[in-house]
């Protein structure tokens, strides 16, 4: 498993970047459903949750 930096980008121009493990980049961004809520904890100990529906965009970094 590699790790990875999903930056989720929201229709309301905020980001929250989350940290997965996943085989391979498209895999780190197909590991949710559309209409799923996403709970993303950030460095600064602030818990985000939102609808994966209001995501125009995911970036995928490796770490």
């Amino acid at each position: 498993m590699k790790k990875f930096k999903v930056t989720y980008h929201l229709t309301t121009g905020a980001e929250v970047v989350d940290h997965v493990e996943a085989e391979e980049k498209r895999s780190a961004i197909l590991m949710f459903g559309h209409d799923e809520n996403k709970f993303v904890e950030s460095t600064d100990g602030k818990l985000h949750k939102f609808n994966l529906k209001h995501v125009v965009m995911v970036t995928v970094d490796p770490i």
